[in-house]
């Protein structure tokens, strides 16, 4: 088996970044072309609450990259808006009808999924990362959006850091 990550930015990046880590087989897909450079050419690197980790996963910019095998299973972890693309990409590189999990952050997702693919599959990640400069996530632990109820609104930039406590696995965002 192995897992082909549509969306390889923050959960998309988590997620395959631990499924490798795990022994599993990988592959991911993102439309950025300096992300997937980065990722084969220095690894995946993942920092937070789960540790500091490089990973060796092979990264293509296109899913007609990808020579997609019958025991093949997708992870779809796209923005919602891009969902409609992201599958339509998928369906035309691959004729097999492969399970497809959707890990995105809204309700409409399946829905469209569902149009492309037979067995499509919600599921839930209950974990906050970024993906903020090419080839690198930050896995924070908390849900998204957690500064944007904020007055004024806290997002991380680049270069800002995250401590951690083991003793609670919660963070700290410094500046």
């Amino acid at each position: 088996m192995r897992f082909v990550i549509c969306g390889a930015g923050a959960l998309g990046g988590v997620l395959g970044g631990q499924l490798a880590r795990a022994d599993f087989a990988v592959i991911l897909i993102d439309t950025w072309p300096a992300h997937v450079a980065a990722i084969n050419t220095h690894g995946l690197r993942l920092a937070g609450v789960l540790g500091q980790h490089t990973v060796r996963i092979p990264a293509v910019v296109h899913a007609s990259a990808v020579d997609f095998q019958p025991d093949d299973v997708l992870i779809l972890a796209v923005e919602t808006l891009h969902c409609e693309g992201a599958v339509t990409a998928l369906r035309r590189a691959t004729r097999l009808e492969l399970p497809l999990f959707c890990a995105q952050n809204g309700v409409t997702s399946e829905g469209i999924a569902a149009r492309y693919f037979q067995q499509v599959t919600a599921m839930t990640v209950p974990i906050g990362a970024k993906c903020l400069v090419p080839g690198d996530v930050i896995v924070s632990g908390t849900p998204g959006g957690v500064g944007a109820a904020r007055t004024p609104p806290v997002w991380m930039k680049a270069g800002d850091t995250v401590e951690i406590s083991p003793q609670t696995n919660l963070g700290v965002a410094l500046k």
